[in-house]
């Protein structure tokens, strides 16, 4: 957290949004290489077998209340490791109605698998060509749509057309749509949001926020 203030606090020239998205920027840089810099976490089966370890070296020994103290460390240490985990595959497998500690970790596991695969796209039809290469379904995707959103659309006589259409929105409506977001709206809006759930594609998930 200390990192993320420092971060944050580091000026940026610009409007609102763009301070907004460079500081999004660069906290995730950030992040980035400060995770690189951590040690490898423990994982479920190294914390398991140093339990099973400190078990048969109590069944040769004289118990001791150190001896009792390390494995209720050990205990709590395995614990936190099969917790985290089971939220690390159930984040991956998107499946958020189910909580972390039900002991869904293989399921968690199979549906990333299953979320990985569907969200993949192998091949793509451009006329009568399959394109099956990644740099020409790229090319296809971002052509298909620059298309789509360039072409300009011919209406004759669009002022007539309008006079036809009712008006449903009153006077009292429009200012309220036209009025400025206000920080409150703002609050309400991002923690009515799934806290797992990133809002935009800079993957920052609703709780970070």
């Amino acid at each position: 957290m200390q990192k993320v203030r420092d971060c944050w606090k580091e000026p940026v020239k610009g409007s609102p949004f763009f301070v907004w998205e460079e500081k999004l920027r660069r906290v995730k840089v950030m992040l980035k290489s400060w995770a690189k810099t951590l040690p490898n976490p423990a994982t479920e089966k190294k914390f398991q077998s140093s339990l099973k370890l400190h078990h048969l070296q109590l069944e040769e020994t004289e118990i001791t209340k150190e001896d009792l103290d390390k494995e209720t460390q050990l205990q709590q240490k395995f614990h936190k490791a099969c917790l985290a985990e089971e939220e690390y595959w159930r984040l991956k497998s998107r499946s958020l109605w189910l909580k972390a500690g039900d002991r869904n970790s293989s399921f968690f596991h199979k549906q990333a698998q299953a979320r990985k695969c569907f969200n993949s796209i192998s091949e793509i039809k451009e006329e009568n060509y399959i394109l099956k290469d990644i740099a020409n379904i790229k090319k296809a995707a971002s052509d298909h749509f620059k298309n789509l959103y360039s072409e300009g659309m011919e209406v004759g006589h669009s002022s007539k057309l309008l006079d036809v259409v009712p008006h449903l929105i009153t006077a009292r409506m429009n200012h309220m749509l036209e009025a400025k977001v206000n920080k409150n709206e703002v609050k309400d809006a991002l923690f009515d949001m799934d806290p797992d759930k990133a809002p935009g594609p800079d993957r920052f998930i609703a709780k970070f926020l």
